[in-house]
C-alpha cells in the first residue's frame, strides 16, 4: 500500500458564519390588499358588495393597527402603509354604514 506519511494533511476546521434575518411586517401589506378589495366590493357591487366588504375592512383595520404597533418595535418598518391600512379600512368600513343611515335605512 501507500505510505502513511505521505497522505495528505486532514481539513481544517471552517468557521461558518451565517446572515441574520431581517425583521419582516408583512401584516400592514396584507391590511392594506384587504382594503383595497373591501373598497371595490363596497363601491362597485352595490347591495352584496357592502355587505361582503364589512370583513375585509374590520380585518384590514386590525391589520393596520397590529402592524403599526409591530412598526414601532422595528424603527418604523412599513408604517406609513400600516396606517394607510387602518385607514382604508375605517373609511371603507363606516361610509355603507353612513350611507344607510342617511338614505332611511336602505343600503340602495
Amino acid at each position: 500500500m501507500s505510505d502513511p506519511s505521505q497522505l495528505p494533511p486532514p481539513p481544517q476546521p471552517v468557521d461558518v458564519q451565517y446572515a441574520q434575518a431581517q425583521p419582516t411586517n408583512s401584516l400592514p401589506v396584507a391590511g392594506f390588499v384587504l382594503g383595497i378589495i373591501s373598497a371595490t366590493f363596497a363601491l362597485c357591487f352595490a347591495l352584496i358588495g357592502v355587505f361582503i366588504g364589512f370583513v375585509p375592512a374590520v380585518l384590514a383595520i386590525v391589520f393596520g393597527f397590529v402592524g403599526q404597533s409591530a412598526a414601532k418595535r422595528m424603527g418604523g418598518l412599513h408604517m406609513r402603509i400600516a396606517k394607510w391600512s387602518a385607514g382604508l379600512g375605517i373609511i371603507t368600513f363606516v361610509l355603507p354604514l353612513a350611507h344607510a343611515a342617511l338614505s332611511n335605512g336602505s343600503i340602495l
